[in-house]
Protein backbone atom coordinates (compact mmCIF):
# COMPACT_ATOMS: atom_id res chain seq x y z
CA UNK A 1 0.00 0.00 0.00
CA UNK A 2 1.31 3.42 -0.92
CA UNK A 3 1.05 6.27 1.80
CA UNK A 4 -1.36 8.11 -0.72
CA UNK A 5 -3.63 5.11 -0.73
CA UNK A 6 -2.76 5.03 2.92
CA UNK A 7 -4.70 8.99 3.43
CA UNK A 8 -7.33 7.98 1.09
CA UNK A 9 -8.44 5.29 3.50
CA UNK A 10 -8.15 7.47 6.89
CA UNK A 11 -10.77 9.88 5.44
CA UNK A 12 -12.93 7.06 4.13
CA UNK A 13 -12.64 5.86 8.01
CA UNK A 14 -13.17 9.42 9.40
CA UNK A 15 -16.29 9.65 7.37
CA UNK A 16 -18.20 6.46 9.06
CA UNK A 17 -16.39 7.29 12.58
CA UNK A 18 -19.20 9.09 14.05
CA UNK A 19 -21.22 5.84 14.34
CA UNK A 20 -18.00 4.28 16.24
CA UNK A 21 -17.78 3.94 19.83
CA UNK A 22 -15.08 6.40 21.19
CA UNK A 23 -12.56 3.60 21.99
CA UNK A 24 -12.73 2.24 18.61
CA UNK A 25 -12.38 6.05 17.99
CA UNK A 26 -9.21 6.23 19.40
CA UNK A 27 -7.73 2.65 18.42
CA UNK A 28 -8.36 4.00 14.79
CA UNK A 29 -6.40 6.79 15.83
CA UNK A 30 -4.02 5.09 17.28
CA UNK A 31 -3.46 2.41 14.50
CA UNK A 32 -3.73 5.28 11.73
CA UNK A 33 -1.04 7.20 13.54
CA UNK A 34 1.26 4.40 13.70
CA UNK A 35 0.83 3.35 10.15
CA UNK A 36 2.04 7.28 9.09
CA UNK A 37 5.14 6.86 10.86
CA UNK A 38 5.58 3.77 9.66
CA UNK A 39 5.24 5.35 6.25
CA UNK A 40 7.94 8.12 7.52
CA UNK A 41 10.65 5.65 8.52
CA UNK A 42 10.37 3.64 5.22
CA UNK A 43 10.78 6.87 3.37
CA UNK A 44 13.96 8.00 5.70
CA UNK A 45 15.19 4.19 5.12
CA UNK A 46 14.58 4.85 1.31
CA UNK A 47 16.43 8.04 1.30
CA UNK A 48 18.90 6.12 3.78
CA UNK A 49 19.50 3.96 0.92
CA UNK A 50 19.71 6.11 -2.14
CA UNK A 51 22.79 7.84 -0.24
CA UNK A 52 24.20 4.73 0.90
CA UNK A 53 24.07 4.12 -3.06
CA UNK A 54 25.51 7.42 -4.12
CA UNK A 55 28.37 7.11 -1.52
CA UNK A 56 29.12 3.41 -2.82
CA UNK A 57 29.59 5.26 -6.36
CA UNK A 58 31.32 7.98 -5.29
CA UNK A 59 34.20 5.89 -3.32
CA UNK A 60 34.09 3.95 -6.82
CA UNK A 61 34.78 7.13 -8.86
CA UNK A 62 37.47 7.86 -5.97
CA UNK A 63 39.31 5.00 -6.57
CA UNK A 64 39.37 5.42 -10.46
CA UNK A 65 40.52 8.78 -9.98
CA UNK A 66 43.38 7.84 -7.59
CA UNK A 67 45.00 5.22 -9.91
CA UNK A 68 44.98 7.10 -13.21
CA UNK A 69 45.89 10.60 -11.25
CA UNK A 70 49.32 12.46 -11.24
CA UNK A 71 50.95 11.73 -7.81
CA UNK A 72 48.05 10.38 -6.52
CA UNK A 73 47.35 14.02 -4.69
CA UNK A 74 44.56 14.97 -7.82
CA UNK A 75 41.91 12.12 -6.93
CA UNK A 76 39.16 13.78 -4.62
CA UNK A 77 36.81 11.99 -2.06
CA UNK A 78 33.95 14.10 -1.91
CA UNK A 79 33.25 15.01 1.44
CA UNK A 80 29.80 16.64 3.53
CA UNK A 81 32.07 18.41 5.79
CA UNK A 82 31.82 21.97 5.94
CA UNK A 83 35.09 23.66 4.80
CA UNK A 84 35.86 25.40 8.05
CA UNK A 85 35.26 21.54 9.79
CA UNK A 86 37.77 20.21 7.46
CA UNK A 87 40.62 22.75 7.88
CA UNK A 88 40.05 22.51 11.52
CA UNK A 89 40.61 18.59 11.24
CA UNK A 90 44.00 19.25 9.21
CA UNK A 91 45.16 21.30 12.13
CA UNK A 92 44.16 18.70 14.44
CA UNK A 93 46.30 16.23 12.33
CA UNK A 94 49.49 18.31 11.74
CA UNK A 95 49.38 18.84 15.42
CA UNK A 96 49.37 15.18 15.84
CA UNK A 97 52.29 14.48 13.34
CA UNK A 98 54.45 17.72 14.60
CA UNK A 99 53.94 19.09 10.75
CA UNK A 100 53.89 22.85 10.44
CA UNK A 101 51.50 23.94 7.78
CA UNK A 102 54.43 26.06 5.81
CA UNK A 103 56.37 22.87 5.37
CA UNK A 104 53.64 21.58 3.61
CA UNK A 105 53.45 24.95 1.54
CA UNK A 106 57.07 24.60 1.05
CA UNK A 107 56.77 21.35 -0.63
CA UNK A 108 53.94 22.27 -2.46
CA UNK A 109 55.91 25.09 -3.91
CA UNK A 110 58.98 23.25 -4.96
CA UNK A 111 56.71 21.07 -7.23
CA UNK A 112 57.32 17.77 -5.42
CA UNK A 113 53.50 17.17 -3.94
CA UNK A 114 50.27 18.72 -4.22
CA UNK A 115 47.03 19.21 -2.69
CA UNK A 116 44.14 17.65 -3.40
CA UNK A 117 41.30 18.91 -5.82
CA UNK A 118 38.68 20.38 -2.94
CA UNK A 119 42.10 22.38 -1.74
CA UNK A 120 43.28 20.49 1.42
CA UNK A 121 46.88 18.41 1.64
CA UNK A 122 45.08 15.50 3.70
CA UNK A 123 48.50 15.18 5.50
CA UNK A 124 46.22 11.80 6.94
CA UNK A 125 46.28 9.93 4.02
CA UNK A 126 48.69 7.01 3.29
CA UNK A 127 50.62 6.50 0.15
CA UNK A 128 51.50 3.89 -2.43
CA UNK A 129 54.45 2.80 -4.13
CA UNK A 130 53.53 4.69 -7.29
CA UNK A 131 53.46 7.82 -5.66
CA UNK A 132 56.63 7.30 -3.95
CA UNK A 133 58.49 6.88 -7.08
CA UNK A 134 56.72 9.98 -8.41
CA UNK A 135 57.83 11.83 -5.53
CA UNK A 136 61.73 10.72 -5.19
CA UNK A 137 62.12 11.28 -8.82
CA UNK A 138 60.71 14.81 -8.47
CA UNK A 139 62.67 15.56 -5.14
CA UNK A 140 66.30 14.38 -6.22
CA UNK A 141 65.99 14.51 -10.10
CA UNK A 142 66.64 11.51 -10.23
CA UNK A 143 66.53 11.42 -13.96
CA UNK A 144 69.85 13.03 -14.55
CA UNK A 145 70.96 9.29 -12.75
CA UNK A 146 69.94 7.35 -15.07
CA UNK A 147 72.25 6.99 -17.72
CA UNK A 148 70.91 4.06 -19.39
CA UNK A 149 67.44 4.23 -20.04
CA UNK A 150 66.91 1.11 -21.28
CA UNK A 151 63.44 0.01 -20.56
CA UNK A 152 62.04 -2.27 -18.41
CA UNK A 153 59.74 -4.52 -18.79
CA UNK A 154 57.17 -4.81 -15.53
CA UNK A 155 54.16 -6.66 -16.16
CA UNK A 156 51.91 -4.36 -13.93
CA UNK A 157 53.01 -0.97 -15.25
CA UNK A 158 51.83 -0.50 -18.85
CA UNK A 159 53.24 2.23 -20.78
CA UNK A 160 49.94 4.36 -20.46
CA UNK A 161 50.18 4.57 -16.33
CA UNK A 162 50.51 7.95 -14.71
CA UNK A 163 53.56 7.34 -13.29
CA UNK A 164 55.62 4.98 -16.00
CA UNK A 165 58.51 7.12 -16.34
CA UNK A 166 59.16 8.09 -13.11
CA UNK A 167 58.98 3.80 -11.83
CA UNK A 168 61.16 3.07 -15.26
CA UNK A 169 63.67 5.52 -13.60
CA UNK A 170 63.35 3.86 -9.76
CA UNK A 171 63.61 0.77 -10.77
CA UNK A 172 66.88 1.27 -13.43
CA UNK A 173 68.80 3.13 -11.05
CA UNK A 174 67.93 0.50 -7.61
CA UNK A 175 66.19 3.01 -5.85
CA UNK A 176 63.53 1.17 -5.55
CA UNK A 177 62.69 -2.55 -7.05
CA UNK A 178 60.33 -5.06 -8.50
CA UNK A 179 59.58 -8.14 -6.87
CA UNK A 180 60.57 -12.45 -7.59
CA UNK A 181 57.32 -12.07 -10.05
CA UNK A 182 59.14 -8.93 -11.88
CA UNK A 183 56.01 -6.63 -11.26
CA UNK A 184 56.49 -3.24 -9.24
CA UNK A 185 53.21 -3.58 -7.27
CA UNK A 186 52.44 0.58 -8.19
CA UNK A 187 49.12 0.51 -5.83
CA UNK A 188 50.62 -1.16 -2.81
CA UNK A 189 50.46 0.92 0.07
CA UNK A 190 53.93 1.78 1.47
CA UNK A 191 55.10 1.24 5.35
CA UNK A 192 57.24 3.74 7.08
CA UNK A 193 60.06 0.59 6.82
CA UNK A 194 60.03 0.84 3.16
CA UNK A 195 59.59 4.67 2.72
CA UNK A 196 62.45 5.63 4.82
CA UNK A 197 64.50 2.67 3.05
CA UNK A 198 63.54 4.62 -0.11
CA UNK A 199 64.39 7.65 0.50
CA UNK A 200 67.54 6.73 2.25
CA UNK A 201 68.75 5.46 -0.89
CA UNK A 202 68.12 8.12 -3.07
CA UNK A 203 69.84 10.32 -0.52
CA UNK A 204 72.72 8.20 0.35
CA UNK A 205 72.94 5.26 2.74
CA UNK A 206 75.82 6.24 5.33
CA UNK A 207 78.52 3.43 5.58
CA UNK A 208 77.35 2.81 8.50
CA UNK A 209 79.09 -0.58 9.98
CA UNK A 210 77.04 -3.29 12.02
CA UNK A 211 77.86 -1.48 15.68
CA UNK A 212 76.63 2.09 14.27
CA UNK A 213 73.45 0.89 13.19
CA UNK A 214 73.14 -0.67 16.74
CA UNK A 215 73.85 2.47 18.39
CA UNK A 216 71.97 4.59 16.40
CA UNK A 217 68.62 2.43 16.99
CA UNK A 218 68.92 1.33 20.59
CA UNK A 219 67.10 3.85 21.90
CA UNK A 220 63.41 2.76 19.89
CA UNK A 221 61.88 0.07 21.70
CA UNK A 222 60.31 -1.55 18.02
CA UNK A 223 63.99 -1.86 16.86
CA UNK A 224 63.26 -5.77 16.13
CA UNK A 225 60.58 -5.23 13.86
CA UNK A 226 62.58 -3.32 11.21
CA UNK A 227 63.11 -5.65 8.08
CA UNK A 228 67.28 -6.51 8.24
CA UNK A 229 67.22 -4.79 4.54
CA UNK A 230 65.92 -1.69 5.60
CA UNK A 231 68.11 -1.22 8.97
CA UNK A 232 71.07 0.57 7.78
CA UNK A 233 68.91 2.91 5.65
CA UNK A 234 66.40 3.55 8.51
CA UNK A 235 69.82 4.05 10.46
CA UNK A 236 70.46 6.72 8.17
CA UNK A 237 67.23 8.46 8.26
CA UNK A 238 67.14 8.62 12.15
CA UNK A 239 70.96 9.87 12.31
CA UNK A 240 70.09 12.38 9.97
CA UNK A 241 66.94 14.15 11.40
CA UNK A 242 65.16 13.16 8.04
CA UNK A 243 62.03 11.31 9.95
CA UNK A 244 60.23 12.43 13.18
CA UNK A 245 59.51 10.65 15.74
CA UNK A 246 57.93 11.00 19.12
CA UNK A 247 58.65 8.93 21.76
CA UNK A 248 60.51 5.79 21.56
CA UNK A 249 58.89 3.99 18.84
CA UNK A 250 59.37 3.86 15.06
CA UNK A 251 56.29 1.56 13.96
CA UNK A 252 58.27 0.64 11.18
CA UNK A 253 55.31 -1.36 9.86
CA UNK A 254 52.57 1.05 10.11
CA UNK A 255 51.52 2.92 7.13
CA UNK A 256 53.49 6.17 6.26
CA UNK A 257 50.75 9.47 5.76
CA UNK A 258 51.47 11.85 3.54
CA UNK A 259 52.40 14.48 6.58
CA UNK A 260 55.30 12.11 7.36
CA UNK A 261 56.63 12.36 3.82
CA UNK A 262 56.55 16.25 4.12
CA UNK A 263 58.36 16.22 7.24
CA UNK A 264 61.40 14.36 5.65
CA UNK A 265 60.98 16.58 2.23
CA UNK A 266 61.04 19.21 4.83
CA UNK A 267 63.84 18.25 6.64
CA UNK A 268 65.76 17.32 3.86
CA UNK A 269 65.36 20.92 1.54
CA UNK A 270 66.03 22.43 4.62
CA UNK A 271 69.57 20.23 4.59
CA UNK A 272 70.31 21.26 1.36
CA UNK A 273 69.99 25.03 2.27
CA UNK A 274 72.31 24.36 4.94
CA UNK A 275 74.62 22.12 4.75
CA UNK A 276 75.67 22.38 8.23
CA UNK A 277 73.03 20.91 9.87
CA UNK A 278 74.11 17.47 8.17
CA UNK A 279 76.20 15.45 11.10
CA UNK A 280 78.95 14.13 11.46
CA UNK A 281 79.15 10.03 10.76
CA UNK A 282 79.66 8.15 14.41
CA UNK A 283 82.41 5.79 13.81
CA UNK A 284 82.87 2.45 15.11
CA UNK A 285 85.70 2.55 17.47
Amino acid sequence: MTKNKFIMMVVVLWQFMPGMGAEAQLRTFSWAEAQLRTFSWAEAQLRTFSWAEAQLRTFSWAEAQLRTSGDGAKAQLPTSRDGAEAQLRTKEILTAQGIKGEQIQQVIDAGIMSNYPDGLFHPERGMVRSELAAILVKNFDLGLRDSNGEEIILQDVPRNHWAYQEIQIVVRTGIMTVDERGRFLPDLPVTRAAGWAAFAQAYGVLPFGEGEVARVLEPYGDRGEIPAWGREAIATMVFEELINVNGSLLYPDRPITRGEMVYTLSQYLAKQQNPGTIPSIPLDP
